[in-house]
């Protein structure tokens, strides 16, 4: 199923490049001279062309969700918390059971990947629009910090501040909750239901950076469904991001 999906999303974004890039008519608009195509003659707009095979190489390094066992268990976490006052709790840590909401919405995510920029607003509205319904979203970043500067403990304090973050970012430094909740990209979405059993894993929507507007039309459909008759989506389809950046030697197995 992985590999269909890769597939379908290579196709997906090569098209896009291709029409924004490479059509005659667009490539003519961005000062591509006479707009014609890349061919066996030679590259006609050296900028188009690299742009596309950039596109293409950087498919290559996209990761999509393990999709975990529906029903397992939640793993325990206690994180330090970058904004302890997003949730009106006391202390620096957060772990499981501060939460009692009947679906719980644990998000792996970071401050740089695309992917994860990409859904952020509309994540943050997901989150202000579902706690009167019963939903706790808590995000949690397990980047390597030391590679990865803007994914520090300061830097998601800041962002949090920034975007006013109406959930708890928290900060998985051994990454080993990552592991736990076998988590791989940025975004990775989990949803457990009031016995902490794990309800839906995927996508938030079918929109990728520079292809739509993010909605949350699939994480909101599966939460409806949960909350309103505890029902499991019967359609997940993975979802899609930046690799979590693992310490050196630290890479799942």
């Amino acid at each position: 199923m992985e590999d269909k999906y890769a597939l379908n999303e290579m196709q997906d974004r090569i098209r896009h490049v291709k029409f924004h890039y490479l059509s005659p008519d667009n490539a003519s608009q961005r000062g591509g001279g006479s707009g014609q195509h890349p061919s066996a003659r030679g590259v006609r707009n050296e900028t188009a062309f690299f742009v596309f095979h950039a596109f293409q190489d950087s498919i290559m390094a996209l990761t999509y969700s393990t999709m975990q066992e529906l029903g397992s268990t939640a793993p325990f976490f206690d994180l330090p918390v970058a904004n302890p006052s997003a949730d009106g709790l006391s202390g620096d840590r957060r772990n499981l059971n501060d939460y009692a909401a009947d679906a719980l919405v644990v998000v792996f995510t970071c401050n740089h990947c695309p992917f994860a920029k990409h859904v952020e607003d509309a994540l943050i509205r997901s989150a202000a629009d579902w706690s009167g319904k019963g939903a706790q979203f808590v995000l949690i970043s397990a980047n390597d910090a030391r590679g990865y500067p803007e994914d520090s403990f300061g830097s998601m304090a800041a962002r949090a501040a920034e975007k006013a973050y109406p959930f708890p970012y928290l900060y998985d430094e051994s990454q080993e909750v990552a592991k736990a909740y076998g988590a791989v990209c940025t975004p990775d979405f989990f949803v457990y239901g009031p016995d902490r059993k794990l309800a839906y894993r995927g996508r938030y929507d079918e929109t990728r950076p520079g292809m739509g507007a993010a909605t949350g039309k699939d994480l909101h459909e599966a939460l409806d469904m949960l909350l309103s008759s505890g029902a499991v989506l019967d359609a997940q389809v993975p979802s899609i991001g930046c690799n979590i950046k693992w310490k050196p030697g630290n890479e799942p197995a």
